[in-house]
């Protein structure tokens, strides 16, 4: 049958109408102020849960990034320690060489060995290298050097500290220890270079002096090589952190 629509529901539905425009128009000029589709949940549950997700990842991400940043400046750091260290290791080879000459007058030996004191000097600075609060070349060991003030190797165990640097969990060595290239199963460069200046100023036995000195220089040249690959090592970690 028939019915009538009164003035009252005319103006309420329109009142609603009105009203949902405005809300529309709000949540446009909110949304034009702000560059954001979704500005509170209510907005979209669905796509609030997808932003959420993206926010967590990104936050993630970001924290790769920071650590890689991190790791890639301390390989740095040490990559550029090493090189001074390998530029040290050359003069030290150059003394040995001229100190194992036999020809080498006894006058000429004191300024050799003089100058390898040096070196074991600062052979024992590069090696105990900070970044920041943190030895270069300390692996785990926590406030402790790798060689202490007599130049004696750290006896403290160690291992190399690894970082998360991708979402993939990959692990990237943050830096190298001392122990994999001064040290052989005679003992360390620094003992080697006081081992070798003792012999150059001359103990009494010149025969055992000479074979001391050219003993200690070919020990120089596998230290070098040991240096070599710990730098082709920090190498390829920065290669790859830069991918």
């Amino acid at each position: 049958m028939p019915f009538r629509v009164t003035d009252s529901a005319s103006s309420a539905r329109l009142t609603s109408q009105i009203a949902t425009a405005r809300q529309r128009v709000s949540s446009a000029q909110e949304q034009l102020a702000s560059g954001k589709r979704i500005n509170r949940p209510s907005d979209d549950p669905v796509g609030t849960d997808t932003v959420i997700r993206l926010r967590t990842t990104q936050a993630e991400l970001g924290k790769f990034v920071n650590n890689a940043a991190g790791v890639k400046e301390g390989l740095q750091i040490a990559d550029d320690t090493l090189n001074q260290y390998q530029e040290v290791m050359d003069r030290a080879r150059a003394l040995l060489t001229r100190a194992a000459s036999d020809t080498i007058v006894i006058e000429a030996r004191e300024p050799i060995a003089l100058e390898l004191d040096g070196i074991a000097t600062r052979l024992h600075q590069l090696l105990n290298t900070k970044n920041g609060d943190n030895y270069v070349f300390g692996g785990a060991r926590i406030n402790a050097a790798p060689f202490d003030s007599n130049g004696v190797l750290n006896a403290t165990a160690t291992t190399d500290v690894s970082i998360q640097v991708e979402p993939e969990g990959t692990l990237v060595e943050t830096g190298v220890r001392a122990e994999t290239f001064v040290s052989d199963s005679t003992g360390t460069i620094l003992d080697a270079l006081k081992t070798a200046s003792a012999a150059i100023r001359g103990t009494g036995n010149a025969t055992a002096d000479r074979t001391t000195v050219r003993a200690t220089l070919d020990r120089l040249k596998d230290f070098s090589t040991l240096a070599n690959a710990a730098r082709t090592s920090l190498g390829e970690r920065m290669n790859h952190l830069d991918e």
